[in-house]
C-alpha cells in the first residue's frame, strides 16, 4: 500500500473487495480439490479440522488452501491454526488492513455494498446509478 501512497493525493480514499472469506474457502477447496494440500481431506471440514497436520506450504499451489484474503492483502498466509501468536498476527493484519483502507466490500453482498461506498463518498442515487449503468 506504502507504494501506491507515494503516488496517489493525501486525501484518496482506499476500499477494496473480497469475497466473502468462508464462501471464498469453500469454493477453492472444490476447484483447487487436487492440489496437495487437499489431496487427503475427504471433505472441506476434515481439511479444516486435521490439513494442519499435512499441509506443506512449499508445495506448488497450496497456498490457495489457505487464508487468501490476507495473501492478497500481502500478507502472510501461512500461518497454521495452532500456531502459538496466531491470535496476535490476526489483530496485526486486521489492525493494518483498517489503517490502510477506509472501506472493504464483500462481492456476495454487492448492492449492500455499494450503498455503503455511496454513503462513504457522499454521492447521490444518481451518482451511484450513473457509476452502475457504466460498469454493465
Amino acid at each position: 500500500m506504502f507504494q501506491v501512497a507515494k503516488v496517489m493525493p493525501e486525501d484518496s480514499f482506499y476500499f477494496s473487495i473480497i469475497r466473502h472469506p468462508v464462501e471464498m474457502m469453500e469454493s477453492v477447496f472444490m476447484y483447487f480439490k487436487n492440489i496437495p494440500a487437499f489431496h487427503k481431506a475427504s471433505s472441506l471440514e476434515d481439511f479444516l479440522d486435521n490439513g494442519s497436520q499435512t499441509y506443506n506450504s512449499s508445495l506448488t499451489y497450496n497456498h490457495f488452501a489457505h487464508n487468501l484474503v490476507a495473501f492478497d492483502f500481502g500478507f502472510d498466509n501461512n500461518v497454521v491454526a495452532d500456531s502459538v501468536d496466531l491470535e496476535k498476527r490476526a489483530s496485526i493484519t486486521i489492525a493494518a488492513i483498517e489503517q490502510d483502507f477506509h472501506l472493504i466490500l464483500i462481492s456476495e453482498y454487492f448492492d449492500e455494498s455499494m450503498i455503503l461506498l455511496k454513503h462513504a463518498l457522499c454521492w447521490s442515487m444518481d451518482d451511484l446509478n450513473i457509476w452502475w449503468d457504466k460498469s454493465s
